[in-house]
């Protein structure tokens, strides 16, 4: 579907009675009203959703093949030394609310493809460390952007990351 929007030269990727009427038009030369389209939708289980958000740069393939194949291998080698396992990640929420809907069957919510370059934004780094018959612990940092400033930082440096790290071997 995103494929169709793309070849009809709209560079947004959420769907439209417009749209839609101006696709079906193009493919099958019928013209509907923007009412007539929006009934036929509803009528085939469509409706109006906001679409999740998902990252451009995310793989999961890659994601699969990592967690079948080294996987084990890291687990069974902490094991075998008595290490501790530390997870670290740093996730950012933009603090904006999400723009605009798009048309999708009933059950299955769109996905729509987003940067947030440009926005103000709450980051946080957090690293778990565990440890068989050990608590797991959890230390995290929080950064908030407060938007475009010269020589301000949307995200975390690595001096930040080092702190994170400090407090982890601590």
């Amino acid at each position: 579907m995103d494929a169709d929007l793309a070849a009809a030269g709209w560079s947004d990727q959420r769907w439209t009675p417009a749209k839609i009427t101006e696709v079906v038009h193009r493919r099958f030369g019928v013209e509907y009203t923007l009412a007539g389209t929006d009934l036929l939708l509803h009528r085939i289980g469509w409706s109006v959703q906001v679409p999740s958000r998902k990252a451009t740069e995310r793989d999961g393939a890659k994601i699969a093949a990592r967690k079948d194949e080294q996987w084990p291998v890291i687990k069974k080698t902490a094991a075998d030394l008595g290490a501790r396992l530390c997870f670290e990640d740093e996730a950012g929420q933009g603090l904006r609310p999400p723009t605009g809907r798009t048309w999708g069957r009933r059950g299955r919510t769109p996905v729509v493809r987003v940067t947030a370059a440009g926005t103000k934004r709450v980051s946080m780094a957090a690293s778990i460390c565990t440890k068989p018959g050990h608590r797991p612990r959890l230390i995290y940092r929080i950064h908030l952007d407060r938007g475009p400033a010269k020589g301000g930082r949307k995200g975390f440096t690595e001096t930040d990351y080092a702190r994170l790290l400090d407090a982890a071997h601590q």
